[in-house]
């Protein structure tokens, strides 16, 4: 009977070892130098503040962060458009096309500031447009951006969520996300959704999620003044 007893408990020590080795990376976030949020997947910061992102430190790992971008250089839908055969027809969630990017400039570095310096620069707008995004609706320091991290050990490779963690439905909330904003208000509100794909017949789980963005959000993005947007495309309340 001890000896069952024993071997139940190896089976369950190489198991729960097992499950650890293998539990994802969390990414920690900061505010102007405020408290580590530990366990918040999104941050909604204002434009100009301070983001500061970090990873538990492993002995003898190695550390890379990636960015990962939805293609918003083209449109998506989930019904048809109002100009289609069967109009406004439900037609399934439209497929996301998401890129991953290495930082490679944080490279072995287990705290970062991603929005400090090099979105200044001409050659990081140059390497965005060309290879990162390629599309002239995207902002370097303002929207929503995704972020993954990779730990590699004796050969093994731990992640925080990625595009691997997609659905039907786009990127999962688990993905670490930093939204900014460019000001308070409704027409602040809306900027966190520039670089987030514009999605015909949308579902609120997206919306929410930065899946998508809402209409105003792209008639503001588009080019129509913060008047035409309050008038034509009024705030819904939920």
């Amino acid at each position: 009977m001890f000896f069952k007893y024993k071997d139940y408990f190896f089976v369950f020590l190489v198991l729960f070892i097992a499950n650890s080795s293998e539990a994802a990376v969390v990414i920690q976030s900061s505010i102007d130098n405020g408290a580590w949020k530990k366990k918040a997947t999104a941050i909604f910061p204002s434009k100009g503040q301070t983001i500061t992102l970090k990873v538990a430190k492993e002995s003898g790992a190695t550390i890379r962060w990636y960015q990962i971008f939805p293609d918003i250089s083209k449109g998506y839908k989930n019904a048809n458009h109002p100009w289609e055969k069967n109009p406004y027809k439900w037609v399934g969630f439209g497929k996301i096309d998401y890129e991953r990017k290495e930082l490679t400039q944080f490279r072995g570095q287990w705290k970062i500031q991603p929005f400090e310096k090099q979105s200044d620069s001409i050659f990081f707008r140059l390497f965005n447009y060309f290879f990162a995004v390629r599309s002239r609706f995207y902002h370097q320091d303002v929207g929503s951006f995704w972020f993954q991290v990779e730990i590699e050990k004796r050969g093994k490779v731990r992640k925080s969520p990625g595009i691997e963690n997609s659905d039907n439905r786009g990127l999962s909330p688990k993905v670490f996300r930093v939204s900014i904003r460019d000001g308070s208000g409704y027409l602040g509100y809306l900027t966190s959704f520039f670089n987030v794909p514009g999605i015909f017949g949308s579902t609120n789980y997206q919306s929410e999620r930065r899946v998508r963005a809402p209409s105003e959000a792209w008639h503001f993005l588009l080019g129509e003044s913060p008047g035409q947007v309050r008038a034509n495309h009024p705030p819904v309340s939920s």
